[in-house]
């Protein structure tokens, strides 16, 4: 949930707010006491935030990143066939593209076995290993879907 749901939150919030607003009038109107309003301004609106809980946390967006990646692949494997040689985690294009390649270099006879392949393929890309840029790319964006998995 991004919004606070206590009014305790919300009442230390507002009460930040109220304050920094009410010290700020209270100020001589020169150069300092302008600076200085902005800055109680900006930290009434980092309490006002933080005590609201909008303020993206890595609690808050772990759970709504792992959210999304469940439903995700939920949806995909609503749309796979049932026959689908795959998981729907590793349904990507690029992985087909490559177990494709794969199949028709003759480094695999069947489907899992090119995944496999694919598998330990990924597994030896590291920081030490040079590649082309096209594959760079391809495994850019295909590689953390077996990281996550543990490429299982």
């Amino acid at each position: 949930m991004l919004f606070a749901t206590s009014s305790d939150d919300f009442e230390a919030a507002f009460f930040a707010a109220g304050f920094a607003l009410v010290f700020a009038a209270d100020l001589e109107t020169d150069f300092t006491a302008g600076f200085d309003a902005v800055a109680l301004f900006g930290f009434a609106a980092v309490f006002f935030f933080s005590g609201a809980h909008v303020l993206p946390t890595a609690k808050n967006n772990r759970r709504a990143v792992e959210r999304a990646w469940d439903e995700a692949q939920a949806a995909m494997a609503n749309v796979l066939p049932e026959d689908f040689p795959l998981p729907a985690r590793y349904a990507h294009p690029i992985v087909l593209d490559r177990m494709i390649r794969i199949l028709r270099e003759g480094r695999a006879q069947s489907v899992q076995e090119a995944l496999e392949v694919l598998k330990s393929d990924l597994k030896a890309l590291n920081a030490d290993v040079q590649v082309e840029q096209e594959e760079y790319d391809e495994v850019v964006a295909i590689k953390p879907m077996f990281l996550l998995r543990e490429y299982k």
